[in-house]
């Protein structure tokens, strides 16, 4: 794991990186979350990236930090760089179907 390490031209607040050398990009959001142009590069890249919400956290509470990060704060997908492969597939298939049927 580092942490707001560059990687191109985007910088995630947590960059994961697997044995196999999958990545993950994650985002904590506390005050802002991320912005459209920031989206917008981690989509054209392909990169995965999800968003924690840590914006409703009580940061006086150092316990509940961790509980909240690793299970219990709100969490969603920016980018899942292997559904948005399924579903470039998906949309190939119907198309070829499509066309097959014409």
């Amino acid at each position: 794991m580092l942490v707001e390490k560059a990687d191109g031209n985007v910088r995630p607040d947590l960059l994961l990186v697997t044995a196999s050398g999958k990545i993950l990009h994650v985002e904590i959001y506390v005050r802002h979350r991320v912005d459209p142009i920031k989206l917008e590069k981690l989509k054209s890249r392909g990169i995965s990236s999800v968003e924690i919400d840590l914006s409703k956290l009580d940061w006086d509470n150092r316990d509940a930090w961790e509980l909240a990060i690793l299970e219990t704060a709100p969490r969603e997908w920016l980018h899942n760089a292997r559904a948005a492969k399924a579903q470039q597939n998906m949309e190939a298939q119907a198309a070829t179907e499509a066309r097959a049927k014409q």
